[in-house]
């Protein structure tokens, strides 16, 4: 049996600086009319949540593993995990604001709690291996998320937060201002609750390992569902004359139908399941034994994409009719999809130490549905379109050369490859603002990638070890869905795929006497630029983004010095010693843009004891 428990606090890195907000003159839902200039709309402020380093994150968990032998040819293992996530703050900066800096007006948080569990019986029927193994996830997510900025970015701000004067006029349905129209509190709030849980089962036989030709066949089982609410509560709703709360849909199947926020007015209330049944098979022929061997393998599947519930907004004349949209009936009926993928893999031993293996192999990602499905476009918008209903699945074709080799009285090891992927039907995230703000997702492209990559250890210096690992990738789309207008042109290069990527990791130790090792280490990663999204994004008018999407190339180090004594060590360590800002993500879906980094310079001390 083995048993951890952990506790572990991150500190924070990201200020909430102070600051005030108005909704601008320049939101998309005044529509440019005039007259809005001296409409009052009041100035807010986040006082109460300004704080220095307001990112934290604390994980506590558990994990527990059992092996019981039930004899010599038979046993049986059980794993269990559990673990909670509590997060205050956001992850990324607007650097418009300086350094890790961001302006938040509602509280951002995270309650992230998952439990699972595995278990594996494994033995032998005759001359056959036989093992089974499942698995079983629970786990529920509840997040709070400033959406203030919506009320600069959104086309329906002035809908929830303006009054009905201001927002007939916005829209075109008066052609004068009324002297009493106002907007109201600009401040907005999202509140999320996901739960998702997956069950997995697998069955495989496999004839024995030291047969010339061998055999493994089996069956896999998966169904996953995923339950998600969206409650959008717009907090100058009220006072712009909603009578109460949103009502979820009645209509529809619903998670929950209670709300207890009245300043709610946009509910997303959506159930996606997803089962696959699967049969896998592979045969492998020792062609000349120990030196080349044929395998070639195989799976069907069958795969069920459903999906369940509807989106609703609030009136400011009724609560009791539904008002909305559901996302279940005649047009999102379950999605099926059968299939096969091969693989097939050659290898060759020339020599003790040197493999050489060749492989052609396939894959998928199963399609689903967009919960805007239908609607047509936004007034303004291209007349013929609509949001698409649903989204097949996309695949690759891989072709790889690759080698891995311990040469040199094993004191080197040198891997590496070749390869190059075809992508068809790419599934991606599309923002279109003129015909739908919705973001839906859609099979945008085809892509290629090519490039290699290769891996050492050297171990040729008593005490010293050498790693390293680079690599080259070169992918870019080959062609672009046509009224896909937001994405990037046919050349362009794939999203968070930098073209060239390595690390460097330096290790020496030595014996210092009395019964104590000490050594040093130092590890440096490095990465070139690359693009957040394919998706060349666009603003609430539609305005490209296109120049705010690429992130630069960034390099870290990180060092070490410590003293190993016989059951324990003592290390005093330093993380991202240059203090680098590397730039993981950026996003300006609210006009604001935004960068995901990682953390600053850490310096700290370790200490372990294995009992």
């Amino acid at each position: 049996m083995r048993l951890v428990v952990y506790s572990d606090h991150k500190g924070g890195y990201i200020d909430n600086i102070a600051g005030t907000y108005q909704m601008p003159l320049t939101s998309p839902g005044f529509r440019g009319r005039p007259g809005f200039a001296n409409i009052s709309r009041p100035i807010v402020n986040n006082g109460p949540l300004v704080k220095q380093n307001f990112n934290t994150a604390d994980y506590q968990g558990v994990r527990l593993a059992a092996e019981l032998k039930i004899n010599d040819d038979w046993s049986f293992e059980a794993q269990h995990l559990s673990q909670t996530l509590n997060t205050e703050g956001v992850f990324d900066y607007d650097p418009t604001l300086g350094d890790l800096k961001v302006k938040r007006f509602n509280p951002d948080n995270l309650q992230d709690k998952g439990d699972v569990s595995a278990w594996t019986l494994k033995g032998r029927l005759g001359q056959l291996d036989v093992l089974y193994t499942g698995g079983y996830i629970n786990r529920q997510a509840v997040q709070n998320t400033d959406y203030t900025n919506y009320s600069s970015s959104g086309p329906y701000a002035v809908y929830y937060n303006c009054d009905y004067a201001a927002y007939t006029h916005a829209w075109g349905g008066s052609a004068t201002l009324p002297a009493t129209a106002a907007c109201h509190n600009p401040k907005n709030h999202v509140y999320n609750k996901t739960r998702n849980t997956r069950f997995t089962e697998e069955l495989r036989v496999a004839t024995p390992a030291e047969n010339r030709l061998r055999a493994i066949g089996g069956l896999y089982f998966d169904k996953d569902y995923i339950y998600s609410q969206d409650h959008f509560a717009y907090e100058g709703s009220r006072e712009s004359g909603f009578p109460s709360q949103n009502n979820p849909l009645t209509t529809v199947t619903t998670i929950d139908r209670n709300i207890t926020d009245p300043t709610v007015q946009f509910i997303n209330d959506i159930t996606r399941s997803d089962r696959q049944i699967a049969v896998f098979g592979e045969v492998a022929y020792d062609i000349i034994p120990e030196k080349l061997t044929l395998t070639v393998g195989g799976r069907y599947y069958d795969q069920k994409v459903t999906i369940a519930g509807g989106a609703s907004f609030g009136s400011r004349f009724s609560q009791l009719a539904d008002h909305g949209r559901p996302v279940e009936g005649p047009l999102f009926t379950p999605k099926t999809e059968k299939g096969f993928i091969p693989k097939v893999n050659l290898t060759y031993k020339p020599q003790p130490g040197v493999m050489i293996y060749g492989t052609y192999s396939e894959g998928f990602r199963p399609g689903g549905f967009n919960r805007g499905g239908g609607t047509p476009a936004s007034a303004g918008g291209d007349p013929t379109f609509k949001v698409p209903v649903s989204y097949g699945t996309d695949t690759v074709k891989n072709y790889e050369i690759g080698w891995k080799t311990q040469i040199f009285d094993n004191s080197l090891q040198l891997n590496g490859s070749a390869f190059f992927i075809r992508w068809d039907n790419l599934q991606s995230q599309v923002y279109r603002p003129k015909d739908s703000f919705l973001t839906f997702v859609q099979n945008a492209a085809d892509a290629e990638i090519k490039g290699f990559e290769g891996s050492m250890i050297w171990r040729g210096v008593p005490g010293l070890t050498v790693n390293a690992a680079a690599a080259y990738t070169h992918g870019e789309l080959t062609r672009v869905t046509k009224g896909v207008s937001n994405l990037r042109p046919v050349g362009s290069q794939l999203a968070l795929t930098p073209e060239v990527q390595g690390n460097l990791g330096v290790r020496y130790e030595r014996e210092l006497g009395d019964g104590m090792d000490g050594y040093v280490r130092a590890d440096a990663q490095a990465a070139g630029r690359m693009l957040s999204t394919i998706d060349r994004g666009a603003d609430a008018f539609g305005n490209p983004l296109q120049g705010d999407f690429h992130l630069k190339a960034h390099q870290t180090v990180d060092a070490g010095i410590g003293v190993i004594k016989d059951n324990w060590t003592i290390e005093l360590y330093g993380e991202n010693l240059s203090d680098t800002r590397s730039q993981l993500y950026a996003n300006a879906s609210d006009r604001v843009l935004r960068i995901t980094t990682n953390r600053p310079r850490t310096i700290g001390v370790r200490f372990s004891s294995k009992y």
